[in-house]
């Protein structure tokens, strides 16, 4: 049993989603993961190409975007019109205090990014001796919603149903968090497992355990069976959202056009910056004078006189001319057009 076994599309598009959220995340994640997007110069040490990469901004392009088009739709708030019964959920979607108004928000800005997001529909565990509306409602037990990122859905399998076509099998990534101890936690990952068993919805929840030998394997820890009314359910109450609709189907991320051009600015900035860090500060420069002692250094500024018994000695400043950063910044400046079109 793995599982935590992908499917072949989410194999496809993961490094496209990691590659977009690198970019919404902004330029400490972008410098943080180093030489996946800007390579190491030849003969750099690991020094000097940590600063290369600390002289170099991430001009983020992707993330603004991101922002002003979420920002463009819902300036307008939306109308939302309750049916009887429905304030109470509307106004705590998930019970951590998210409105419909927030959560349609964070949907939107997933779909716009990556372009998918997953809704699963749970219902808490019953509690001894509540019994009464009055009961569940004082103890919170009522619908609500959790949310999944692309990268957590990592697994599903559709089959026709009644004439249609709907998931059987739905495999979630968890992080939970552990308590070792009162002050100290640590986090453990877990596969939810939803799942059509002889037509009846359950969930399976599987952790990576140690056996006595320290060997790693994936054990079944639970199984929920969720019911309503008394009564298993006979779907799976999983909505997963697209950049072009309803379905568990892939599109390509709606922001990663912009993110691999955004990333490619990023590297000829490094190139601009790199390239005026070391020619931007002329370099002086002695010549026909042999050192007399070994070691001898010379202090530059007006307070210290150099005196050369060759006459032929000179000393000069080497300073940059040419047009190789003019290039450099033309390329900058097309690439920052070409952000600004897409």
């Amino acid at each position: 049993m793995k599982p935590n076994t992908t499917n072949s599309e989410y194999d496809e598009y993961y490094p496209l989603w990691e590659t977009v959220e690198h970019c919404l995340e902004g330029e400490d994640e972008v410098h943080e993961e180093g030489t996946k997007y800007l390579p190491m110069l030849s003969g750099q040490t690991p020094q000097e190409y940590h600063s290369y990469v600390m002289r170099t901004p991430f001009y983020n392009a992707t993330a603004r975007t991101r922002d002003g088009l979420l920002g463009m739709i819902f300036r307008k708030a939306p109308t939302v019109t309750p049916t009887a019964g429905m304030e109470g959920i509307l106004n705590d979607m998930t019970l951590d205090n998210t409105g419909i108004d927030e959560l349609a928000e964070r949907i939107t800005a997933e779909l716009l990014g990556v372009g998918r997001m997953g809704l699963l529909v749970e219902y808490p565990k019953p509690i001894e001796g509540v019994v009464t509306l009055a009961d569940a409602t004082a103890n919170n037990l009522r619908p609500y919603v959790t949310t999944y990122d692309a990268e957590q859905i990592i697994n599903w399998r559709l089959e026709r149903i009644n004439n249609v076509l709907q998931p059987v099998m739905i495999a979630l990534k968890e992080e939970i968090e552990v308590w070792v101890n009162e002050f100290e936690t640590e986090e453990l990952e877990q596969i939810r497992v939803l799942i059509l068993r002889g037509g009846m919805y359950v969930q399976e929840i599987y952790q990576e355990l140690k056996d006595d030998k320290g060997n790693k394997a994936w054990e079944l820890v639970d199984t929920i069976i969720p019911m309503k009314s008394g009564q298993p359910l006979t779907m799976i109450p999983f909505v997963c959202m697209n950049s072009k609709g309803v379905g568990m189907e892939i599109s390509k991320p709606p922001m990663y056009d912009l993110a691999t051009l955004n990333l490619s600015h990023y590297r000829t900035s490094a190139d601009l910056e790199h390239g005026a860090h070391f020619t931007g500060l002329p370099t002086a420069v002695i010549t026909g004078y042999q050192a007399e002692q070994k070691g001898e250094t010379f202090s530059i500024g007006s307070a210290n006189a150099w005196v050369f018994p060759d006459p032929s000695a000179n000393a000069k400043y080497l300073e940059f001319t040419g047009q190789g950063l003019e290039s450099l910044r033309q390329i900058k400046k097309d690439k920052e057009d070409n952000l600004a079109i897409l």
